[in-house]
This record gives structure tokens, C-alpha cells and sequence, in this order.
């Protein structure tokens, strides 16, 4: 019942089951990083420096630090993520 939204080299977002949280693995190990509360509609990216979780109700692109799903940046907008760098969010 999970759903992959989110792959790259080294990590694997899913969104759980029960469609409340994403979920984040590390590839090649059956570890879970992080867990965060999200909607059935999330969505999300990764990139080598953040997992960017886009939500909606309310709306808001979280970015995440990939390992250890520590906040680096929460916006309350309906705004879409063009790029994430090490100093910010397009």
C-alpha cells in the first residue's frame, strides 16, 4: 500500500499506507531515516542537498535534511520548487 514519490542514488521517499506521513529509506538498507506527517496528495523531491515535501490543506514545500529529516526550511505557500541549492529554495 505505499507509494514511491521520491528516488535518487542513495535515498527512497514513500508515502506511507495509511496516507498520513512520508517516509524516507536509505537504499540498500531496509532503515528507515525519518518520518513526517503528510497528506495523501504530498509529493516530493530529492536532491543532494534537501528532500523537499510539497503538501497541500494546508499548503507548504518543507525541506528536509535527506539523512535525518531535520527542517532546513518550512514555507506555507502553494508556490512549486523550481531548485534547492545549499544556501536556499527557488
Amino acid at each position: 500500500g505505499t507509494k514511491l514519490i521520491a528516488v535518487d542514488d542513495r535515498y527512497a521517499v514513500f508515502r506511507a499506507a495509511d496516507k498520513r506521513s512520508v517516509v524516507a529509506r536509505e537504499l540498500g538498507t531496509d532503515r528507515v531515516l525519518w518520518t513526517r506527517p503528510a497528506s495523501g496528495k504530498a509529493g516530493a523531491a530529492l536532491t543532494p542537498y534537501a528532500a523537499v515535501v510539497a503538501d497541500e490543506k494546508p499548503s507548504r514545500l518543507a525541506a528536509v535534511d535527506p539523512r535525518t529529516g531535520r527542517e532546513l526550511a518550512v514555507l506555507r505557500t502553494s508556490a512549486n520548487a523550481l531548485a534547492v541549492g545549499s544556501q536556499g529554495m527557488i
